[in-house]
């Protein structure tokens, strides 16, 4: 096992004297390395033995670099089941800057990824990652969504709301 170099990651991270859990999180993903959780994503995307492993610590440590990966995987990928179990890994990955591609995913016309992607919202807003307001304008399209499963899933994060 190697020395880490706690100085050099404060540095990368641009930490001063104040820490937080995010701070860890993101501490965590350097040591690991970009490589290691790109690979931990495909590993689960392709659903091998035990990629369920993968999925929780990837879910633990919610790396930046797998957010991206999951959104690559969206984008380029051919295979639809793919993209559906990236949008899927991606909606228990979630910070809050996976707000700007929800949209996408409820405008996409295979109906798993509009569902999977209105989970992002209901996950984010579960876990206290974002306010109601900071996703009224994802809450108003699901509540106006032509997929019964999403509108249903809004009137169920409104009713936790309330």
């Amino acid at each position: 096992m190697k020395n880490i170099d706690w100085l050099a990651i404060a540095d990368k991270l641009n930490i001063d004297k104040i820490y937080s859990s995010e701070h860890a999180k993101r501490a965590l993903e350097l040591i690991i390395g970009e490589e290691a959780i790109v690979s931990a994503v495909d590993y689960y995307i392709d659903l091998k033995q035990h990629s369920e492993l993968a999925r929780l610590v990837l879910s633990i440590i919610t790396p930046i670099s797998a957010m991206n990966r999951c959104y690559q995987i969206y984008i380029n990928d051919d295979n639809i089941e793919r993209k559906r179990t990236a949008i899927e890994l991606l909606r228990i990955i979630s910070d809050k800057s996976v707000l700007k591609w929800v949209h996408e995913f409820l405008k996409n016309n295979d109906e798993s990824i509009q569902i999977w992607g209105a989970g992002i919202v209901d996950y984010l807003i579960f876990r206290n990652i974002v306010d109601i307001d900071e996703c009224k304008s994802e809450l108003e399209t699901m509540k106006q969504h032509k997929n019964e499963h999403v509108r249903e899933l809004y009137k169920s994060i409104m009713g936790n709301i309330k």
